[in-house]
């Protein structure tokens, strides 16, 4: 029958699209997931060393030992950040965007070091703030914001076509499915109408035995009065052979007495 190959057909697809699909959307939102905590971090490296400006701006004109710590803990967050970002782009990035990590991390070092010679500075000769704050080179911090721009422009497009491989695979799989609901149903109809020629080819064969068996039982009864018409018959004749045999008898019997 032709329906049961549909019907297995129909749930090899429904289980192929479904496996397929959902291989594709795990892998395609695990990427989505961590490129999206890429550039959180490495929004949250500027922002450390932004914290870290604010610490030594701080510092540099209160002169409170309070800012250290804020300045200290930028630093590490800073670099367990770039830390992060090495360990990812190691599996996921190109060389252009292992090039400019490792170009963020110089910056960064730089600026942090930079900020911590302007502390000590001031520490030890007691310079003026706005002196050593007029010295400091603006030009890493403009280059680390450029380069987080860069690598989160980078990050975003791919963002992007994880999400558009997401849907893709959700359309492919909506697809996939309709398309198995339909052989299934076809299959429904297939079967239901080899069914419905199963009944009627059923019916007709029924029907045919019965009239075989109306024609049985006429011949039955025809036959059964034809022998009981010669049986009535042979009794008959027997009987007038009997009487003849009889009358010969009784005759010859007669003559010869």
């Amino acid at each position: 029958m032709l329906a049961w190959p549909m019907a297995f057909l129909a749930a090899v697809l429904v289980f192929v699209v479904n496996e397929a699909g959902q291989r594709q959307s795990t892998l395609a939102l695990h990427q989505l997931g961590e490129r999206t905590a890429a550039v959180a971090t490495l929004h949250r490296v500027l922002r450390s060393l932004l914290d870290a400006e604010t610490g030594q701006r701080g510092y540099l004109i209160t002169q409170r030992q309070i800012y250290f710590e804020p300045l200290r803990q930028a630093a590490a967050n800073a670099q367990a950040g770039i830390d992060s970002l090495q360990a990812f782009y190691a599996r996921t990035g190109d060389s252009a965007d292992r090039e400019m990590l490792r170009e963020l991390q110089r910056l960064a070092h730089t600026r942090l070091a930079a900020l911590d010679a302007t502390v000590q500075r001031l520490s030890q000769d007691g310079g003026g703030a706005g002196a050593l704050l007029a010295a400091e080179d603006a030009r890493p911090m403009i280059e680390v914001r450029r380069l987080v721009n860069a690598l989160t422009v980078q990050q975003q497009r791919a963002i992007d076509h994880a999400r558009a491989t997401v849907q893709q695979t959700l359309l492919t799989s909506r697809f996939g499915v309709d398309a198995a609901a339909a052989l299934g149903v076809l299959a429904l109809l297939v079967l239901l109408r080899q069914t419905s020629a199963l009944d009627a080819e059923r019916a007709r064969h029924q029907l045919a035995m019965l009239e075989e068996q109306t024609r049985l039982e006429s011949e039955v009864s025809r036959r059964t009065a034809d022998l009981t018409a010669l049986t009535c018959h042979l009794q008959t004749v027997r009987e007038d052979e009997c009487s003849r045999l009889a009358r010969e008898l009784h005759d010859e019997l007669g003559a010869l007495l």
